[in-house]
């Protein structure tokens, strides 16, 4: 066995090459393993590569995509290639053993790979970080519109939270800021109830119409509301 974890450096960082010291690839690997964690990625970025064909491998049990619903996830991923981000909200829906989650991260790391900035949070954690008060007893500066400028791709998950009244009022606002105020952003939702589960935990008919089932206008420019995707 090696004594040294990188046997091209010696675990040095920097490899010779001609008469010049370049970073070693595991030095790069680490320094991207550091930008995934930050963005609130936990699976192996190596396993990180969308198709069908991967997940069905990953996920044997797990039906086989949706003929839209991968479709439009390619079109996602491929933006990100292009430079072109898409300035709208998807919802990804699916059971904890789905590859929701997956698929999520798959988004997240093409966004990183391709340069833009993504960072990962809970609505419950939006909310502890926006009535937290400072030291003087009152809340501080942190607002959700500082918050998500801070990032070209935002994730949120949603569902689990126990004020779920105060969570749906964050949720709309959140959506709505996206929708007015956020051009160039993206924002990924994710939940693992389904969409009869989120109309009937969130039950104004207000947050309802925040949503829409994929459709093929669903990529339109006009398209303001949040686009359903559900992962078997």
């Amino acid at each position: 066995m090696s004594e040294y974890q990188c046997d091209k450096c010696h675990d040095t960082k920097h490899i010779l090459v001609g008469d010049s010291w370049e970073r070693c690839s595991c030095l790069i690997e680490y320094a991207a393993s550091i930008i995934y964690a930050r963005a609130g990625i936990t699976f192996d970025h190596n396993t990180l590569n969308y198709s069908r064909a991967n997940v069905k491998t990953l996920y044997p049990h797990s039906p086989w995509i949706p003929d839209d619903t991968n479709l439009m996830l390619e079109y996602i991923l491929e933006s990100f290639e292009k430079h072109k981000l898409i300035s709208k909200t998807f919802c990804l829906t699916g059971s904890a053993t789905s590859p929701k989650d997956f698929i999520l991260q798959c988004i997240l790391k093409k966004a990183l790979d391709n340069g833009y900035t993504a960072f990962s949070t809970s609505l419950d954690e939006l909310i502890a970080r926006n009535f937290q008060p400072n030291q003087e007893g009152v809340s501080g500066d942190v607002t959700m519109p500082n918050e998500f400028n801070r990032a070209a791709v935002t994730s949120v998950s949603f569902g689990n939270e126990l004020q779920f009244r105060v969570g749906e009022s964050f949720l709309s606002e959140l959506i709505r800021l996206h929708k007015v105020s956020w051009k160039k952003k993206m924002l990924l939702l994710s939940t693992t109830l389904t969409e009869a589960g989120i109309y009937k935990k969130y039950e104004t008919n207000d947050f309802k119409s925040l949503f829409t089932p994929l459709n093929p206008e669903s990529v339109k420019g006009f398209e303001s509301r949040v686009i359903l995707l559900n992962i078997p």
